[in-house]
């Protein structure tokens, strides 16, 4: 339990599903629902499906970690069932290894030390009490301080270890009766007393397990030890098993090999071998030169200490050597000098009767147990002691360098941790030695050296020609990675790897006996040539470090012992064959496995100390806890046959078979259908049975597992599947995921971020336990379990029993009979959930399993509540609202659908909805998967299509009066008054769009999937210089490559204007903030008709927006422009409130505006007049009318006749006398662009949709604010994706760009400066996202609500409305914000 959060304090909900759950445990456990046996013979024989966790070790209780880790497979486990197949799932418990036998050895001297009742403890802790507390002694008295006695810094420590220093202390907390503890000094009583408590645990959770078919390992269970000797001996018939000489972690104190699992620290780490190179102490040459006369190293003349006469003496004539570990030998040739760490421990040690190394102790004790040093294995025997700077100056005799003499250097970052703590150093060769000498040329002085030490050696000689690094690749790399000094860590780091890899891959030795050939071919060779010729000898220690379950230090020794040989060509090659075919949930796992079949060879499977089953040709010897566990899945399959009931086999199984017939030609017979040689005293009729159980249930087709397991015991399972059983019996697929966090924090004992299994289960219940952590990650990083979670899944059950229960109990009030819109909308959602909650638990992906199949579905369910009963809706109160009500048919569906799809998650509240609310007479465990039927994605399609209606609608209204309300004064319309809201709905694309399509169907291989030649096709099509063209296809291109070819139909798959019509009501009541008492919807062909009821103000007014000048931030009228405005900057009033920046420039000439005669075109894009008439002019003269077009949006320059403004009059007069206008007839051009309202998009299932916010759809009516119902609102509709919006001001018509605009990093407008920094035939290849006309934006334009009464001034809603959520946008409602912005001068 943590500390952080506190049990839930309203226990009545909790209590309430923890009833349930004991209700659902009881009926399955006495309808024995989770027990299942193979088909017998004549019987169906149903698809099986068999999944295993790794048993847990038994040397405590299980955590919320195991829990984590064991949910994947129980939700595989819920999930398959439901799909109709015989499910199995075991589950065993692990004994075997160091571990528990470590755990009791500890509780025994703890019983030695405090008493069988650990009451000495409790009396040393009263008298050592008050010593903690008094103040601690001063620094300069620390060395005479009785290091018997308990100071106050002790006392911090035992504090800060929450008292749990101690075995017995351990299993306290783990809830063991302290009378009891003692027992536990006893390792079999461990075996006794977990197991059950874990059964316990994994029944109260509602695990699928089948509990007959459970064990406990070592050769206390008599049948599962021959089951374990058989598949040894199958083994070593195999020549799989070898014995021999090898290194291995070792621990000296256990007096055996320390392998994973035997580990408190260190789990993974291999053994690091070094070739050890001995250089030469010239110490006749050091005694040759008097003390006084010597070199002087921070005023200590040069080898003063291991010169001296006392270290002479007990050398008794033997060489000296510093000893450097290496791993490239090859590189010897280039030594210039060796390295030391001045601070650190050195000490000198008698190798044999000629030789002492000096090296840190950690070396020497490693090399004492790899038969290094002449004498008794781990025997150390050191005459001297030194610090790296008596070391410093020290003359060497280098093997294979090409110098007789060289020195001993300082270096930082020498570890004594790692190596022998002295380097060689190779300058040419090595980043960190090159850098290292050139800081110590430049300051010799101040790293206390002589010149003279270094200078000689300087600059490095070429040894290795290491392909691009050159000749001497250190330097070359150095200079490369900008690195200037030791300190450049990260730097070093990647030229030492850079270096290290071209010189092994692509390296050729340049000198010696090796000379011209590669380096991978000479390095063993030159390897060979040290080791024969006594300059160097093979050395290995362990890669970190690592430490016992008795608390030793683990050496690497050289021992005999018996190994598995992983690695062997053969047998990894079946290994890979194998991981080829399986299924691994994620390329992060496949690569994992990769990479350790790689590495991975011999592996030490004997020991001779703690729990398990004994080698059957060794009987000395156990065998090694990894080894024992990867084919007992195999041995699940008739572990209920041999001793069902009894996990030590210690009383005979339904089979009636002793565990001394077991024989190995009885396991083959079962495991593998080899024929009896000789005749079984088990009748055949149960040796079929057996071999029945085992062939139907094998292979296994999922094993779950933590990530930390792929290195060892994972790989283990399929190197010993594949070498003992036939490919048919390989596993099928393995489900590795990260290790879990809780609440964010690392679980650790020692802070308090500690969940065990029973305490999840106590606070939480089994239910939203299993919810929180199917909610605390999929993939293979680290999940995060976050105890809040687990509280709302109380509630959230809670809520949804109580629901089901006061909705079904008067099913007369529910509606029956024909069903609505609304109805056939939510059922379409739930067979949509069903697919993806399908599709997420295939691919075990629980998280998004319970997104689908309970977010998502409570989300659809509110939403279709909420249409047809109103809850959840801000209701007006001067409205009588009359709802359609539930319909019968679809609650009982989506009861029924809620309760399968979170079955394998949630299964005690599933069994609850399942027996008691649907009234089944069985268990829930014996149902299916809900029936699917295709989806009718129409429906969907136009659902989305309605809800993006009124989320744009919420979200820009409200933006607007945001923005109204920062400016303050009173709003332009009252709040309270009831408003007619009215949607205009235009209905086709511009032509301009179907080229576009064409265009890019044209580009497409629908071979490869793949866009070909896109500005060669656009250049064809004459689009290329087309921007608003470019930025549509753009969009296009994206939902193409998302959704495929279905995005080039740009037809609605439903009617929009029905669709609408038939839901008016519904957008009314969506609206009841906002005063909406009517909807109306036209299309611009009905206000068009001359038979239409509609005004000249309502055609201008259903295509045209207002507009606003940047530079006098206000509204104007097209008489302002003209005279008032001239060359001023305007736009759409939606472009001011996406982006009211703006660049005063012309877009042709890039001149500022101020200077020159300008004109203003229909689109409101002003350009100096003269730079119009040169383009225009330079234009071929068989230029068609629509080439003469505005170079940002391709509006024409010349308006169309049926444009009878007074801006277009302008325009008309001020080209009347340039002969490039001349032969242009407008109304061609004009009818070419004119588009208003709402335009066709692509239908929703093209993906275009998809990129507006939350997928909404793009397509229909888009709306901006209201007004009192004595004046009809409009609402402006933009087309959905189109380059003009058609606009209206003062009575008169123009265009005006709807684009956002954005500023770019240099201060210019980006929608208007783009094209001055990339072509637009380059704009498609490059950036055919960033500044197009996506869809997203599409879907912001279409959002427009023009609040305004016809020749009264603009009038803008001010209501204070709350965001609404949308299921289909953000949820937090946020979407594109639109700010209001003051206005100005009325229109």
């Amino acid at each position: 339990m943590t500390s952080a959060v506190e049990e839930p304090k309203k226990f009545f909900k909790r209590d309430t599903i923890f009833e349930l759950e004991k209700k659902a445990r009881a009926s399955w456990k006495e309808e024995r629902v989770f027990e299942v046996d193979a088909p017998k013979p004549g019987e169906p024989v149903p698809e099986k499906w068999m999944g295993t966790f790794p048993y847990p070790y038994m040397n405590g209780r299980l955590h919320v970690g195991h829990a984590f880790s064991l949910s994947k497979l129980e939700f595989a486990a819920g999930y398959q069932r439901l799909k109709g197949k015989r499910v199995l799932m075991p589950f065993g418990f692990h004994c075997t290894g160091m571990p528990i036998k470590a755990s009791a050895d500890k509780i025994a001297a703890e019983v030695a030390k405090f008493g069988k009742d650990f009451s000495r403890f409790e009396k040393q802790v009263e008298e050592t009490a008050a010593p903690v507390e008094t103040p601690a002694e001063p620094a300069e008295t620390a060395s005479a301080t009785d290091p018997t006695k308990i100071v106050k810094k002790q006392g911090k420590v035992v504090s800060k270890a929450t008292g749990l220093k101690y075995q017995f202390q351990i299993l306290k907390s783990m809830g063991v009766p302290m009378e009891e503890i003692h027992k536990f000094a006893d390792p079999l009583h461990w075996l006794y007393f977990f197991p059950p408590l874990a059964m316990e645990d994994c029944t109260d959770f509602g695990l699928h397990v089948d509990w007959r078919r459970s064990f406990i390992t070592t050769d206390v269970n008599p049948y599962y030890d021959s089951f374990i000797r058989w598949q040894f001996n199958k083994l070593r018939e195999m020549d799989k098993i070898k014995f021999g000489e090898r290194y291995t972690i070792y621990s000296p104190k256990d007096g055996q090999p320390c392998m994973d699992h035997d580990r408190k620290e260190g789990e993974g780490v291999g053994v690091q071998e070094y070739t050890a190179i001995k250089l030469l102490v010239r110490l006749d040459d050091v005694k040759s030169v008097a003390e006084a006369e010597r070199d002087v190293v921070k005023g200590v003349p040069v080898g003063k200490k291991i010169a001296s006469g006392e270290v002479v003496k007990a050398l008794g004539g033997r060489s000296v050597y510093l000893v450097a570990a290496t791993l490239r030998p090859e590189t010897m040739y280039g030594q210039t000098n060796c390295f030391v760490g001045v601070d650190i421990d050195y000490g000198l040690y008698i190798a044999n009767d000629k030789e002492a190394y000096v090296i840190t102790e950690r070396a020497a004790r490693n090399m004492s147990w790899q038969g290094i040093f002449a004498g008794e294995r781990g025997v150390l025997n050191k005459i001297a002691e030194f610090k790296g700077w008596d070391l410093v100056g020290l003359p060497l005799k280098a093997p294979l360098a090409v110098y007789d003499t060289v020195y001993t250097l300082p270096m930082e970052g020498v570890l004594s941790t790692k190596g022998t703590g002295v380097v060689t150093s190779v300058p040419s060769d090595s980043p960190d030695d090159y850098i290292t000498v050139q800081d110590l040329m430049k300051k010799p002085a101040y790293y206390n050296i002589l010149a003279k030490w270094i200078e000689p050696f300087l600059p490095p000689k070429p040894i290795i020609k290491a392909g691009q690094w050159g000749d001497v690749a250190a330097a070359a790399a150095v200079e490369h990675f900008k690195i200037k000094s030791q300190k450049d860590k990260k730097q070093l780091t990647e030229a030492k790897e850079a270096v290290y890899k071209e010189g092994f891959y692509n390296g050729v030795i340049l000198v010696g006996k090796c000379a011209g050939r590669p380096v991978q071919e000479a390095k063993p060779i030159i390897r060979k040539q040290l080791i024969d010729e006594r300059m160097a000898f093979a050395y290995c220690e362990p890669e970190g470090l690592v430490i016992s379950r008795s608390d030793d230090e683990c050496v690497v020794t050289l021992a005999e012992q018996w190994y598995m040989n992983y690695g062997e060509e053969s047998w990894k090659a079946d290994a890979k064959k194998c991981l080829e075919r399986m299924e691994l949930y994620g390329d992060e796992t496949r690569h994992a496995f990769e990479k350790t079949l790689d590495w991975l060879s011999q592996w030490a499977c004997s020991r001779s100390f703690g729990l398990g089953s004994r080698l059957p040709w060794d009987k000395d010897v156990l065998i090694e806890s990894l080894s024992d566990s990867t084919i007992y899945m195999a041995y699940y399959t008739v572990a209920h046959l041999l001793h069902g009931g009894t996990l030590d086999g210690s009383t005979v199984g339904s089979a009636n078979i002793k565990a001394e017939e077991m024989t190995d030609e009885v396991w083959s017979y079962i495991m593998l259908g080899t024929p009896l040689k000789s005749k079984s005293t088990i009748p055949q009729e149960t040796l079929d049975l057996m071999r029945r159980e085992f062939d139907y249930f094998y292979p296994l087709d999922l094993r779950v597992s933590g990530k930390d397991l792929i290195n060892n015991h994972l790989t283990f399972f399929i190197y010993n599947h594949v070498a003992i059983f036939p490919e048919s019996k390989w596993p099928r697929s393995i489900r590795a995921n990260g290790h879990l966090l809780l609440n964010n924090a690392k679980m650790a004992k020692s802070t308090g971020n500690f969940l065990t299994f029973r305490d999840a289960i106590n606070m939480y219940g089994a239910d939203a336990s299993r919810f929180a952590l199917a909610d605390a990650g999929d993939a293979i990083e680290d999940a995060n379990l976050v105890e809040k979670t687990a509280n709302d899944a109380i509630l959230r059950l809670f809520n949804e029993k109580e629901w089901y229960e006061e909705i079904l109990a008067d099913p007369t009030t529910l509606r029956t009979g024909e069903l609505n819109w609304h109805d056939k909308v939510f059922l379409e959602e739930i067979e949509q959930i069903i697919t993806e909650t399908q599709r997420a638990y295939e691919d075990t992906m629980y998280r998004k399993a319970l997104a689908f199949g309970f977010y998502d579905l409570q989300n659809a369910r509110n939403e279709y509540r909420k249409s047809v009963t109103g809850q959840g809706l801000v209701q007006q109160s001067d409205v009588v609202e009359k709802h359609e009500g539930l319909h019968k048919d679809v609650v009982m569906r989506f009861i029924e659908v809620q309760a399968l799809l979170l079955a394998p998650i949630c299964p005690h509240f599933c069994e609850f909805v399942w027996r008691d609310v649907l009234k089944n007479t069985t268990s829930i465990h014996h149902a299916l998967w809900p029936k699917m039927r295709p989806v009718d994605k129409t429906i969907l399609e136009a659902s989305k299509y309605l809800r993006d209606v009124v989320y744009r609608i919420r979200t820009t209204e409200d933006a607007a009066a945001k923005k109204k309300n920062k400016k303050g004064g009173a709003p332009a319309v009252d709040p309270n008054a009831q408003k007619t809201l009215r949607l205009y709905v235009a209905l086709k694309y511009p032509e301009w769009q179907h080229k576009a399509i064409e265009a890019l169907k044209e580009a497409y291989n629908t071979t490869t999937k793949q866009f070909e030649n896109e500005k060669a096709v656009f250049n064809k099509h004459g689009l290329l210089k087309n921007g608003s063209a470019m930025k549509f296809a753009a969009a296009v291109k994206v939902a193409v490559e998302k959704s495929g070819e279905s995005a080039f139909q740009l037809a609605l798959s439903f009617d929009e204007v029905t669709v609408l019509k038939q839901n008016l009501t519904w957008v009314r009541r969506e609206l009841g903030t906002f005063k909406v008492s009517k909807v109306e919807m036209v299309t611009q062909d009905e206000i068009a008709a001359e038979t239409s009821n509609y005004t000249e103000e309502d055609i201008k007014f259903s295509a045209l927006a207002v507009p606003v000048c940047f530079e006098h931030r206000k509204n104007v009228c097209e008489k302002c422009i003209l005279s008032d405005h001239e060359k001023c900057i305007v736009r759409s009033y939606l472009s001011w409130l996406q982006d009211n920046d703006f660049n005063p420039i012309c877009e042709i000439c890039k001149g500022p505006l101020s200077q020159g005669d300008v004109v203003r075109l229909t689109c409101l894009d002003l350009f100096h007049t003269e730079c119009i008439n040169n383009r225009c002019s330079a234009l071929p003269e068989h230029t068609a009318p629509a080439g003469y077009a505005c170079i940002t949006c391709n509006t024409p320059i010349i308006p169309s006749e049926s444009i009878k403004t007074a801006l277009a009059e302008e325009i008309r007069t001020k080209f009347s006398s340039s002969k490039w206008a001349s032969g242009i007839t407008p109304k061609r051009i004009g009818t070419e662009f004119i588009s208003s309202g709402i335009t066709r998009s692509a239908s929703a299932s093209s993906g275009i949709n998809n990129i507006a916010s939350g997928g909404g759809v793009i397509e229909g009516a888009k709306v901006r604010a209201f007004t009192t119902t004595n004046s009809t609102s409009v609402a402006e509709f933009v087309p959905a994706i189109a380059p003009r919006v058609p606009v209206s001001y003062g009575g008169s018509a123009n265009f005006v760009e709807p684009l956002t605009r954005k500023k770019s990093k240099s201060g210019r407008d980006e929608d208007d400066d783009k094209y001055s920094k990339t072509r637009a035939d380059s704009q498609m290849n490059l950036s055919w996202r960033g500044r197009m006309l996506t869809p997203k934006r599409v879907v912001f334009y279409l959002i427009i609500i023009v609040l305004c009464l016809i020749y009264l001034p603009v009038l803008f809603s001010s209501s204070d409305i709350a965001k609404v959520p949308d299921r289909n946008g953000p949820m937090d409602a946020g979407g594109p914000v639109i700010e209001n912005i003051p206005l100005g001068e009325n229109v």
